[in-house]
């Protein structure tokens, strides 16, 4: 019964992975993840304020180095802009440019207002059930892969 369950899930997980696949066609060079350290910079200017790399690594809560790298191809892109503080030169902030700013607009913006059009036909309370179950077997299974990576096999 309960292994029945866990393949049902690990079924929803994979089923939930490939509707990312549906998400719009981005412009060349554009990765779902650049998408989202826009969205954190476009949030911050609407808030009236800047932001820095280890805001957005908590933002999104990835590492780093990792958002380092998503920003650098993100300016190569010419969508994002760095510059020095003026409260301290030694911080780098990140702003828009206004393609960056379009493609807030576009992919994020005018999709997300698409999408809540037809996600409004749901439950809000199984939404938020399903949400909070996916943050919870995502913890679970996150744990259970470092015992696994640490023990080495499956079998220890």
């Amino acid at each position: 019964m309960q292994e029945d369950l866990t393949k049902e899930i690990l079924d929803a997980l994979w089923q939930a992975k490939k509707a990312l696949d549906y998400l719009p066609t981005l412009p060349s060079g554009f990765k779902p993840s650049h998408l989202r350290v826009l969205e954190a910079v476009w949030i911050a200017e609407n808030a009236g304020t800047s932001i820095r790399i280890s805001e957005i690594s908590a933002h999104m809560k990835i590492t780093r180095p990792n958002v380092t790298n998503l920003v650098q191809e993100l300016c190569t892109l010419s969508a994002l802009e760095k510059h020095p503080s003026q409260k301290d030169g030694r911080v780098t902030l990140l702003r828009l440019t206004p393609f960056g700013r379009a493609c807030v607009e576009k992919y994020i913006l005018g999709y997300h207002a698409k999408l809540a059009e037809e996600f409004s036909q749901l439950d809000p309370r199984s939404c938020q059930q399903m949400i909070s179950s996916i943050q919870k077997i995502s913890a679970i299974m996150q744990k259970k892969s470092k015992l696994y990576r640490n023990a080495g096999t499956l079998d220890e």
